[in-house]
């Protein structure tokens, strides 16, 4: 997926898109470093913004966090900041999903 985000975000670069990665973990399974964000964003050539998170922020209920069951998670969030769809696994056919429904929902 993320190797896939530039294209996503030139595709969509008209329609105002933004796209925000958040790590969970770092390779060691381990809440990331400035270091670790620094490093994906540069392995993958992300131009968007690599925040850190970490497992605090699962609750598997939704009521205090976000329910993440696996990695990737993409989450569409409309203009008015609500959330639209929630998507697990990657495939650039559901990216382009997930963004085409979530500006329409914008709109």
């Amino acid at each position: 997926a993320a190797s896939d985000l530039q294209n996503t975000v030139s595709e969509y670069a008209d329609d105002d898109l933004r796209y925000i990665t958040v790590l969970i973990d770092n390779l060691d399974g381990e809440p990331p470093t400035q270091a670790d964000l620094d490093g994906w964003a540069s392995t993958f050539g992300i131009s968007e913004p690599v925040l850190g998170g970490n497992r605090d922020m699962i609750d598997y209920s939704a009521q205090a966090g976000w329910n993440l069951t696996s990695w990737p998670t993409f989450v569409g969030i409309t203009s008015d900041m609500e959330i639209h769809l929630i998507m697990s696994g990657f495939s650039t056919s559901l990216i382009e999903y997930l963004a085409d429904e979530t500006i329409a929902a914008s709109q």
